[in-house]
């Protein structure tokens, strides 16, 4: 009887873990054909503001000088109300930052002349003189090609964060009711298609703080008339609130592999491959650039 009950447990959860698996390799697999964000240069420049917090650093930018604007925010909700739509075009929304990449404004006006009306942009942490920023940044990236660089290439939208973020700018004024607004959802509701700008990057010396997820139940009772309504977009975004984390697939994946080993090991060989399937997929996330010299991305395996 307790076989039983553990076989058919067996099949449950992996079955759940392959279809986890799947969805992380697919998208890891796109990211790897990453794309130069190449849209066509705007036939106009239209005008900027740039939210930052206090200590944040604004490189000069290859825009106009009078085409945007600098804007301390203490209280970014509080800062948002006080400006007049008709003032500005796009809104820039950035964290905690070092420096940014001087061609960020153009590249942002190109995709927004291309009638996109909300950008996530690139987060990089750097340096990274310790073992654990170096860590972080993997996280980080893994996270971008999951999520956002992944998704982007096969068509869906990007994952929308708090920072590092660009958005019409009266859109944002109509939107923004107040400060926890969710704009990832109040976008993707009304069918607006995020983009990833893979080149139009933010350099910080810290991870982002990641936002928290919905509740179950919420996702639960949202999904199927998500889905009923061919909003493809928000329905990725619900599907992938259920997903655990890849730490967390790893962690459960990898210890249920040994408790079945020694269990029964003629049932282990499928959670064997599953195991390696998954390690393959996150090495694949990580971009060229964090991986030492004469290192193999196999051997950064001791990060996860």
């Amino acid at each position: 009887m307790i076989g039983d009950i553990l076989y058919i447990t067996d099949d449950i959860l992996f079955f759940c873990m392959a279809l986890c698996g799947i969805y992380l390799f697919i998208f890891a697999l796109s990211a790897l054909f990453r794309r130069s964000d190449k849209y066509q240069k705007a036939e106009e420049d239209h005008r900027f503001v740039i939210f930052t917090p206090p200590g944040a650093v604004i490189d000069n930018q290859e825009y106009p000088e009078n085409l945007y604007t600098i804007i301390i925010y203490e209280d970014l909700f509080q800062t948002l109300k006080q400006l007049q739509e008709a003032h500005f075009d796009i809104a820039v929304i950035l964290g905690e930052t070092t420096h940014i990449s001087t061609h960020l404004l153009q590249n942002l006006n190109n995709a927004y002349d291309s009638g996109v009306m909300a950008m996530q942009l690139h987060h990089i942490i750097a340096p990274r003189p310790t073992g654990k920023l170096h860590r972080a940044a993997i996280y980080e990236e893994i996270r971008n090609s999951l999520f956002r660089l992944g998704p982007a290439q096969a068509g869906l939208p990007s994952m929308f964060d708090k920072y590092d973020i660009a958005v019409d700018f009266q859109w944002l004024k109509r939107n923004m009711k107040r400060a926890e607004s969710n704009l990832e959802s109040m976008l993707l509701r009304q069918y607006i298609y995020i983009e990833y700008l893979n080149d139009s990057i933010v350099y910080s010396k810290a991870p982002r703080q990641q936002p928290r997820r919905m509740a179950l139940g919420k996702v639960f009772s949202k999904f199927p008339s998500t889905l009923l309504a061919g909003n493809w977009g928000y329905g990725a975004k619900l599907f992938r609130q259920i997903l655990p984390s890849w730490q967390t697939l790893l962690v459960i994946i990898t210890v249920w592999c040994l408790f079945i080993t020694c269990y029964e090991w003629r049932f282990c060989l499928k959670w064997w491959i599953l195991l390696f399937w998954l390690i393959i997929t996150i090495c694949m996330a990580i971009p060229d650039y964090l991986v030492e010299k004469n290192t193999r991305k196999s051997k950064l395996s001791k990060y996860l």
